[in-house]
């Protein structure tokens, strides 16, 4: 069946009258199209042929497509090249109101006056030439348009494509727009390429070296680029066998009216909506940190016109990084070629490559139909980018994983310190402690290759005895900063521990018998902790001692002993330095690290949680988190992901420094030139607009007499400490007034919720069991409220911060940070512009449309979204043989499936990566397995 070959001959007869044999370029779509007045006949009409409902394609006045043709004709005018002109993008929507009342629905076929609620593509089944979609842009002619959905539903749609870019879309620049829109019941075919009349295409090896300002680039070149330079990119010809052009992956380029070059976008250029951006007023209005890099890629496109229709193929590929090192460090821009192979054949559900934005899009069962049997077709191997999206532009702010872009963004957008963890780093769990007379104090041996061997005390370097006040202690040298660095990571992403300011002792060696000053102390092992709500916000820099539960008006804590039915009423962020409500939970391991996010929303006290933490919580962009985000709690977490079951150490930061002095004292960055830090604290800078901060801490006395009264941790704007520059380094800033603190309880008023498997409650109602209530366990007896730990998140806004004892008795035992804009030294900060992004795109589990039963919501989409991506950092790999790839969600047994056509396809598939956030159990039936063993393979979340 030459189905192509049809398809290829019908477009040129549509357009002999308008082409010539090499070239599209010489018509626009304006020739076409005949605006009638509305309300006097079919608006849009298009040569002989109504090819959309009505409209111009303008912002205003888009293409309506309401029945199955207009996409086919959408598809068909997209590949002859009439919508990839960037300075005059396209608008098309979907869904048409016929009598105005906002009511967007679809003619039920071409021809019939019946509407439905969705668009019946089901005719277009690629039977014959006028029955194939093809992908709506390639890399030769690239979709630049805007495609709203509506929030409507396409179904039983089915793309056919060459093996380059293929989906729904095929290739989208960057500007364009995808939104709005859930494909149900979707097959994307890449059935390879028309061997008589593209083979040489294919099987041609040219790759073609880029040039700047005429100096070629065979492998590698740096260059600086400032605001006022030149800068022309092109590429040597490979000859006139094929059509060759230039393209970018972003907006900081500027394309030749010929596609022959390249020039970057000269400063002051700001036109988000003409596809132009400045990378000079990029980074002038970048606020995060230093180094920090914007990522592109360049491309060498060759493709060839049969009759009026082209195929591309990526020729050569170059990545592209543009990077500041420093605020006033200019622009750094290096070229690195890589091989073309690495583009690949990129196949995606709705987008096969995606350089614009795509936001609001879903699949409910989908099948991807690998290297299909053809007439007159060569089928690839294919080294594939795949999924929902193929292949997403490195210079695209891309939140389709479900984490970027929220608070709890995995891995560089994490800083954690843990003591615990730095303990067992140090210490052996049969390290032998042995108390020295002569020196007044004890000394051990640290685990050999410790991280931190150069930041203990000694007495002399030479020796591998180290030195501490007592056992189970780490004593750290004084006028120390341990932070992460290009050459060490210690796992503590944005924050840095600075030492004491004692230089007393044995010289440089800072020895001293009094070692109490700066420890960490290995305690009991926790599996719980308590949240508190309170929380200190200091703007007149009051003593926060007189902040607490035997005080008055607005320093009084009130414990919380009854939630409230209204989170509006006396418990909102404005009573929360007043109200205190405690909830205990279990640190038990769960794979979301987010403990709280999973309260159950129809009781009054998971309400309460869901509102108060929605209200607290914010994104790295200071974006609240929505009440249903599975991120939308308090993080606690390890660096590398995993869960905290246990804390077992502690930070002494006591309120009086060496010199009896109340003030805190500082020392100078030794990496960045004016810093302050303070000193014995935990230091960090927040280089977003927002970012939340979590603090867990326990009183230092425990259960013994110092331990019966309340005590504060509290957090230092480091930027309005005033330095006093003298022999003592101290600040203007005393211990006891933070600008932030949080409170733990005393003994006599201790009230707390317990908090299990989603519901708030008692376990202290006079049975001994768990009850959901919305009353609070009370506990007034000695000790009740030490030797727990107690944790706090703080939303912070942009600054440098010190954590430190804001009273004379408190633990530090773990801080994490979220929204942070990196949390490694050692990774560039990455920069997007607001241009081209991707998010909210995923498999769900119930169509937009269904004649019975539970349906699509897109303005809460939660509850039927999978969160289930395929993975884009592994590339996937199939051979050249047929396989069908089917993506379906099991009602039945509430799982998705991942399976082939059959298990002889099997052998196909060489590998496959998937990512699951742990909505939805993932069955994936693609490897054979003896029948004793189950013929499914589970991947829980």
């Amino acid at each position: 069946m030459k189905k192509d070959r049809r398809f290829l001959a019908f477009a040129y007869t549509l357009t002999s009258l308008a082409l010539v044999a090499s070239t599209i370029g010489v018509f626009t779509l304006a020739a076409f199209i005949k605006k009638a007045d509305y309300g006097t006949g079919p608006e849009g009409d298009v040569g002989l042929r109504n090819y959309y409902q009505r409209g111009n394609g303008t912002l205003e006045d888009p293409f309506i497509i309401s029945r199955p043709v207009h996409f086919y004709n959408l598809s068909r005018l997209q590949a002859l090249g009439l919508y990839n002109d960037p300075s005059n993008p396209k608008y098309f929507q979907l869904g048409y109101d016929p009598d105005g009342k906002g009511n967007l629905r679809f003619y039920e076929n071409d021809s019939s006056t019946n509407m439905v609620s969705y668009l019946d593509m089901s005719a277009y089944d690629g039977s014959s030439a006028n029955k194939t979609i093809r992908p709506i842009g390639s890399e030769a002619f690239p979709f630049v348009g805007k495609f709203d959905g509506k929030h409507l539903q396409v179904s039983n749609l089915q793309v056919y494509g060459d093996p380059q870019d293929v989906g729904v879309f095929g290739y989208t620049y960057s500007g364009s727009k995808v939104a709005n829109v859930l494909f149900d019941n979707l097959t994307v075919s890449c059935q390879g390429y028309d061997t008589a009349n593209f083979g040489d295409l294919f099987e041609s090896t040219i790759s073609p070296n880029l040039t700047i300002n005429g100096e070629e680039v065979s492998s590698t070149k740096t260059i600086t680029v400032d605001a006022g330079d030149k800068l022309d990119i092109s590429f040597i010809n490979p000859g006139d066998k094929y059509v060759t052009q230039i393209a970018p992956s972003s907006e900081f380029f500027r394309v030749s009216n010929d596609k022959k070059s390249l020039s970057i976008v000269p400063k002051g250029t700001l036109d988000n909506d003409k596809n132009h951006v400045s990378i000079f007023d990029l980074f002038a209005n970048y606020n995060g940190s230093y180094p920090a890099t914007v990522y592109d890629r360049i491309s060498v496109v060759a493709h060839k016109i049969v009759q009026g229709a082209p195929t591309a193929r990526v020729v050569s590929v170059y990545n592209v990084s543009l990077t500041k090192s420093s605020v006033i460090s200019p622009i750094s821009l290096a070229l690195t070629k890589a091989d073309p192979k690495e583009h690949g054949c990129n196949i995606g559900f709705v987008i096969g490559h995606c350089d614009g934005s795509l936001n609001n899009a879903y699949v409910h069962n989908g099948k991807l139909d690998i290297n299909p049997a053809y007439e007159g077709r060569t089928t690839l191997a294919q080294k594939s980018e795949y999924g929902l999206i193929g292949l997403i532009g490195s210079s695209v702010n891309n939140g389709y994983k479900g984490t970027d872009g929220t608070a709890g963004v995995e891995g560089s957008d994490i800083g954690v310190v843990d003591f615990s963890s730095i303990y067992n780093d140090i210490i052996d769990s049969n390290a032998n402690f042995t108390y020295s007379s002569a020196d007044q104090c004890y000394t051990y041996t640290p685990r050999e290759g410790t991280s931190y061997g150069d930041y203990l005390r000694y007495k002399t370097a030479s020796q591998s005895i180290r030195y501490t006040h007592a056992r189970n202690t780490v004593s750290l040298r004084g006028q120390k900063v341990i932070q992460d660095s290009p050459g060490h990571d210690y796992g503590l992403g944005v924050f840095t521990v600075v030492t004491d300011t004692l230089t007393e002792g044995n010289g440089p060696t800072y020895f001293n018998t009094r070692l109490n000053s700066f420890m960490i102390e290995k305690s009991n092992d926790f599996d719980e902790v308590y949240y508190t709500t309170a929380e200190w916000n200091n703007s007149s820099l009051e003593e926060s001692t007189k902040w607490g539960d035997g005080n008055v008006g607005d320093k009084l804590v009130h414990p919380g002993y009854y939630i409230p039915n209204d989170y509006d009423s006396d418990s909102n962020p404005l009573y929360e330095k007043n109200v205190n409500f405690i909830f205990k939970t279990k640190l038990d391991g769960a794979s979301s690290r987010f403990y709280f996010a999973d309260a159950d929303t129809t009781t009054k006290g998971g309400n309460y949680l869901q509102e108060y933490f929605h209200s607290k919580l914010v994104d790295k962009n200071g974006n609240q988190i929505p009440k249903s985000n599975s991120r939308c709690g308090v993080m606690i977490k390890n660096r590398d992901g995993t869960n905290v079951a246990s804390f077992n150490s502690s930070l002494n930061l006591p309120n009086s420094s060496n010199d009896d002095s109340t003030s805190l004292h500082f020392m100078d960055s030794p990496t960045e030139e004016g810093k302050v830090l303070i000193s014995r604290t935990v230091n960090f800078s927040i280089k977003t607009s927002m970012a939340n901060v979590t603090v867990v801490a326990k009183k230092k006395g425990g259960t013994g007499t110092s331990g019966t009264g309340p005590a504060q941790l509290g957090i230092y704007r480091v930027n309005d400490i005033t330095v006093q520059r003298d022999g003592t380094q101290k600040t203007n800033r005393a211990y006891n007034k933070p600008d932030y603190a949080m409170f733990i309880p005393n003994d006599s008023d201790f009230a707390y919720f317990d908090y299990q498997n989603g519901l708030v409650g008692n376990s202290n109602n006079g049975k001994g069991a768990f009850k959901e209530s919305q009353y609070a366990n009370v506990d007034h007896s000695a000790g009740s409220a030490g030797n727990k730990l107690f944790a706090h998140t703080f939303c912070l806004p942009k600054g440098d911060y010190a954590i430190a004892s804001s009273s004379s008795d408190v633990y530090l035992y773990y801080v994490c940070a979220q929204g942070q804009d990196t949390g490694d030294f050692d990774v560039n900060g990455a920069l997007f512009s607001n241009v081209n992004s991707v998010e909210m795109v995923d498999f769900v589990k119930a169509p937009a449309y269904k004649k019975e039963g539970d349906t699509f919501d897109f303005d809460h989409p939660e509850d039927q979204r999978c969160f289930i991506s395929l993975n884009q950092d592994n590339t996937s790999h199939f051979t050249d043989g047929h396989v069908g790839l089917n993506f379906t969600y099991n009602e039945t047994n509430g799982e998705f499936y991942i399976q082939a056509d059959d298990t002889g396809q099997n052998a196909e598939i060489i590998s496959i990566s998937t990512l699951n956030y742990a909505k939805f159990k993932i069955k994936i039936n693609l490897i054979d397995i003896p029948a004793s063993r189950n013929e499914v393979i589970n991947y829980p979340g």
